[in-house]
Formats: C-alpha cells, sequence, structure tokens
C-alpha cells in the first residue's frame, strides 16, 4: 500500500512541513493540503475520517458522547 499523507494547519508550519517531506522524497505521497488553524482532537479526527474513511482506525465516539434522552 502507497502511503498518503494529508497535510493540515497554519499556513507556515504547512509549508515547512511540505518542504521537509519533499526533501525526504515523499512529495509524491501528499494527497491534500488545506488550510486549518486551531482544531480540536475530535476535529482533527473527523477531518482524517472523511479522507480516509475506509484505513482510519480511530474510533471517536468517546469524544462525542450522545446528549441524554429528551435533550
Amino acid at each position: 500500500m502507497t502511503p498518503e499523507i494529508q497535510i493540515f494547519g497554519p499556513e507556515g508550519a504547512k509549508y515547512e512541513l511540505q518542504k521537509y517531506l519533499e526533501d525526504e522524497g515523499l512529495a509524491g505521497h501528499i494527497v491534500s493540503m488545506e488550510d486549518a488553524d486551531k482544531m480540536t482532537d475530535l476535529q482533527i479526527g473527523i477531518k482524517v475520517q472523511q479522507r480516509f474513511p475506509t484505513r482510519s482506525r480511530f474510533d471517536l465516539s468517546w469524544m462525542n458522547p450522545s446528549p441524554p434522552d429528551g435533550g
């Protein structure tokens, strides 16, 4: 399986990581670059699951408990 890399984050950091990956010969594995400022762990997990739905091994249900009945 060919590794796929999803990069998201603040502009400066995102491009520094891209440059590093290019220098390491991994540029062809970058499948997306997106702007994202502050994100919660849940938001990050959801973004990864949306990009890699069948490969995600994250169970995030514990991070977003269902609301109590009647509410």
